[in-house]
């Protein structure tokens, strides 16, 4: 495979020395957990296949920074461009259609024109997304079993994935709620989104104010805040849900964490470039039914909620027998056939 990677044909302007094979683009005001397995992955592919594997870092942030690091893989001879974030959705829309020779792959987002929307995946292009709904439900769910009854949810930048991480915890810890038979005011959920990605001094403020207010535990996400969570965490004794990846290994405090399987479905994706067996123009969910997202039971430090417990909600999500409605909070507070077993402070 490197022999066969090792000359390329840049738009018919004759042989020309490839010089990375994988591109992987990352943007600084979005990097955090998913980022990172991303990156992972295909540095993993790149290696057990004697390629190479190139990062481009976009420290600007803009769509005009992203489309600049994009062309210069192109003009580098990369096969596939991997990506993460909604950051990526409007660059994407454009560069699929100019560069119709390079494999697109978007983990946490797919193309589109414009903010809110339709996508628009063309056939050199995969988007994965992930039901973070669901996962996020499963964490409010666990947590008040568990018998948190003073919750947090901080998000970040209040893109579709964070926003769908939150309403979902409020209404697993709804339906927790109601399952134990507890009055509205019993449950408290304090929200929201703090408009950066990025640790800092700052959030770990915010954070620690919220401890001190009462939160038991803290839902985290957004690029890297859920660093700044634990680190207030640590200084009040308290609890934080990570997200995205398992992160019981950084910090005592993380009872459990959402879980989505990007390294293997990045690993993958780009292995069907290379296989041939590439499948584009469509944006796919992963979701507890497909075993896209999940709780880390495994490393958890829940005392009292179960295995069975968790697998039995499981199996309700994925037979669809729960409705997990995708509205914004502000919609989701006024429907009071929803949101009536708890009571949700947004900010």
């Amino acid at each position: 495979m490197a022999a066969v990677m090792s000359v390329g044909i840049l738009g018919g302007c004759g042989k020309k020395e490839v010089t990375e094979n994988i591109s992987v683009i990352t943007a600084s005001a979005d990097e955090g957990y998913v980022a990172n397995k991303v990156k992972e992955a295909a540095n993993r592919f790149a290696m057990e296949n004697d390629l190479i594997c190139e990062t481009h870092r976009v420290t600007g942030g803009s769509e005009e920074d992203i489309v600049a690091e994009i062309e210069k893989a192109a003009e580098a001879g990369t096969d596939v461009v991997v990506c993460s974030g909604a950051i990526f959705e409007l660059p994407l829309y454009k560069m699929q259609s100019q560069f119709k020779n390079i494999k697109f792959i978007i983990v946490d987002g797919a193309p589109r024109k414009a903010e809110g929307k339709n996508y628009k995946v063309r056939k050199n292009t995969r988007a994965i997304l992930y039901a973070q709904e669901q996962g996020g439900f499963l964490a409010g769910y666990a947590a008040v079993k568990e018998g948190y009854m003073n919750l947090g949810f901080m998000g970040g930048v209040a893109d579709e994935g964070v926003v769908r991480y939150g309403i979902g915890f409020v209404q697993g810890a709804n339906y927790a709620a109601k399952e134990m038979n507890l009055s509205q005011d019993k449950v408290v959920i304090r929200y929201a989104y703090q408009g950066t990605n990025e640790m800092s001094p700052a959030l770990m403020e915010v954070a620690g104010k919220w401890y001190d207010e009462g939160c038991e535990v803290i839902f985290a996400s957004g690029g890297s805040i859920g660093t700044a969570v634990m680190k207030a965490a640590e200084q009040k004794d308290k609890k934080v849900i990570g997200a995205d990846c398992d992160q019981s290994q950084e910090s005592e405090t993380v009872l459990t964490s959402v879980v989505k399987e990007i390294s293997d479905t990045t690993f993958v994706s780009i292995t069907s470039v290379y296989d041939k067996t590439f499948k584009g123009k469509k944006a796919e969910t992963m979701d507890v039914a497909s075993g896209g997202i999940s709780l880390a039971m495994g490393t958890s430090r829940f005392a009292t909620f179960t295995e069975k417990d968790y697998s039995s909600m499981v199996g309700k999500l994925a037979a669809g027998d729960i409705d997990i409605l995708v509205e914004d909070m502000d919609k989701l507070i006024d429907n009071e056939e929803i949101i009536k077993n708890v009571t949700v402070n947004v900010e």
